[in-house]
């Protein structure tokens, strides 16, 4: 047989680190525990059958405990979370939510009420120091915005100048040379490269900044003209494309940023294909409760998310060596995708492939 386990319920009830009180019908207290006393700095006689909850409030908070929390507690019996302003005996303040319930005989008749005090002042100092951060964030971020777009529209003039001058260089330069050639080649990319790098800054604040206008799309037309593009790409690597998704499947988004979207996921699914395997790209979508969720699946090189799985959406960040690009393809696409209030995650592991759900808002 199992050993009895005595509980002292007296000693958790005064141990408890929030307030309890026990109140009768008109308010006056008749009992509290320790941890009521420890944070309001009352001793226990100077409170029972001395004092009433209103008594620890302010004057804003007897009038919201008066006119809101005693009402909703005579109607309902309960209320839950109510915020307050708690005045200690030493005067200072501090934020509590009380929990009420009311306690009845066999009549109906509230007897007493019981009242649980928690003391929030360190959650009301964490949620300023967060609200101060992301004020920090977002100040920085403006700044760094501002700095990008002064940044690259300075360097646009110089760089425009050197390509002038060195495509008249390219025309004076002798013909047929080795080493020549490759130097012009390495400059081109380079230029082209730069060129890439800043349309994709000036594009990811343009994006930031720009209420887009949302409609109801036919998702399985955005889907096969952002298709339509990619055709001849998938053709020339014999790829397979699988779509399982029914005509009129509504979502509210942009146009141009839904069918950017779709077409940017399947461009890397072909620019990042095995040499290894036929290509395979499938395309699926699920109606959820609130969204539209759209699968693209390859079987391509794939990305190791354990090392990269935060830095997926971030700016200039390339995982493989394979293709030339600036990095900023999946953060302009996650920028589109919030822009419309929705989402995308990504699934992937090196050598199996790449799955990315994307979240489009439900166009009922």
């Amino acid at each position: 047989m199992g050993s009895k386990l005595k509980i002292d319920y007296k000693e958790l009830f005064n141990s408890s680190s929030f307030g309890y009180i026990c109140s009768q019908p008109d308010g006056k207290i008749i009992e509290v525990n320790n941890g009521f006393l420890e944070f309001t700095g009352y001793l226990r006689e100077e409170v029972l059958d001395q004092k009433r909850i209103v008594d620890f409030l302010t004057k804003a908070g007897n009038i919201q405990y008066e006119s809101i929390f005693a009402v909703m507690l005579k109607l309902k019996g309960n209320v839950k979370e109510f915020s307050f302003s708690f005045i200690k005996k030493d005067q200072s303040r501090i934020p509590v939510l009380i929990n009420s319930i009311e306690v009845l005989n066999v009549k109906g008749e509230c007897i007493y009420v019981q009242s649980t005090v928690f003391d929030i002042s360190k959650r009301k100092n964490f949620e300023n120091q967060l609200l101060v951060a992301k004020k920090e964030a977002e100040k920085l971020s403006k700044e760094i915005e501002n700095l990008v777009y002064v940044a690259t529209h300075d360097l646009k003039l110089p760089v425009s100048v050197i390509e002038g001058h060195f495509d008249y260089l390219r025309y004076k330069l002798p013909k047929g040379d080795k080493a020549i050639d490759e130097s012009i080649l390495f400059i081109d990319e380079n230029i082209e490269q730069f060129n890439s790098t800043v349309k994709g800054l000036t594009d990811a604040i343009k994006i930031k900044n720009t209420t887009v206008a949302i409609e109801k799309l036919d998702l399985f037309q955005v889907i096969n003209q952002s298709i339509s593009d990619l055709q001849s790409n998938i053709k020339k690597l014999n790829g397979l494309l699988e779509i399982s998704i029914s005509e009129e499947t509504f979502v509210r988004a942009n146009y141009v940023f839904a069918k950017s979207v779709i077409h940017n996921i399947l461009d890397n699914a072909v620019k990042y294909h095995s040499k290894e395997r036929q290509l395979s790209i499938k395309i699926s979508c699920e109606t959820l409760e609130e969204f539209v969720c759209v699968t693209i699946t390859d079987n391509g090189i794939g990305i190791d998310l354990k090392l990269h799985k935060n830095r997926i959406f971030g700016m200039f960040n390339r995982f493989n060596n394979t293709t030339e690009g600036t990095g900023m393809g999946l953060f302009i696409v996650k920028k589109m995708i919030e822009q419309m209030e929705g989402n995308i995650v990504i699934e992937s592991e090196l050598d199996i492939g790449t799955s990315f759900k994307i979240y489009f808002k439900r166009g009922i």
